[in-house]
């Protein structure tokens, strides 16, 4: 497997939606119920428009916006996020989920393209990351959202060892920073079987993703710090207005 390629094999991991079972569904809710709030009141779109999430997980933000009312597509590398996204949403109308990868967009415009909870920076090469902000600007129509972490409070903070608890096995992690990447090493054992998986997040700061948006013919109306829309904070949230 392609170094670059690690989320293929860890994304659609059985053991993956257990480390990460503790994420909090009511903070994503409020998160969108914040951002949708902060669009309408402005009125930078519409009640029902069309809303494009990639790299969505199983699902749990644009499900929530489904049942906002939005027409939502859902895309994922992985079949089994996606898998267990439809059967998640099953009763609602309004969405799809579709297997897809970011790096190659929908042949379909959509008024929001959202990035969220930090499903960029995933490529050793810039040039490939580059190309998934491209995709979210040639994909929408109006806006488009991306939710990343902030590179200064991650290098201040980085946790480098510990390990964390899940049902009956226990996660030994270790992070480094590498060529401006944050490495993530992820061991344990399962039925008396090693597994290491990686996870790998290329480090950019938000003045410049800014920057970058600002020269592809969109402009930054709205840059927060953390989901509370304060200026400082632990991630980098940036909404663009797209100019066609």
């Amino acid at each position: 497997m392609k170094q670059q390629e690690w989320f293929r094999n860890w994304f659609d991991s059985p053991y993956y939606p257990i480390l990460y079972s503790h994420r909090n569904i009511q903070e994503a809710q409020q998160f969108i119920d914040t951002l949708v709030n902060f669009l309408l009141n402005q009125k930078l779109i519409k009640e029902g428009c069309t809303w494009l999430d990639t790299a969505c997980g199983s699902g749990r933000h644009a499900i929530y916006l489904a049942k906002k009312g939005f027409q939502v597509t859902g895309i994922d590398l992985s079949p089994n996020s996606i898998a267990e996204a439809i059967k998640n949403s099953q009763d609602i109308v309004n969405i799809r989920f579709l297997v897809s990868d970011i790096r190659t967009p929908l042949n379909q415009h959509f008024d929001v393209v959202s990035n969220l909870f930090t499903s960029f920076g995933y490529f050793e090469q810039d040039k490939d990351n580059v190309q998934v902000l491209q995709n979210l600007i040639t994909q929408s129509k109006n806006l488009v959202v991306l939710d990343y972490l902030n590179a200064d409070y991650v290098l201040k903070n980085l946790v480098t060892e510990e390990q964390i608890q899940k049902q009956h096995i226990t996660f030994h992690i270790t992070r480094e920073v590498i060529q401006n990447t944050v490495l993530k090493t992820i061991s344990f054992q399962d039925a008396g079987i090693q597994h290491t998986y990686q996870e790998q997040v290329k480090l950019y700061t938000p003045e410049q993703l800014i920057s970058f948006f600002e020269q592809q013919n969109t402009q930054v109306i709205a840059h927060w710090g953390d989901y509370k829309m304060n200026t400082n904070g632990d991630r980098c949230i940036i909404i663009a207005k797209v100019s066609k």
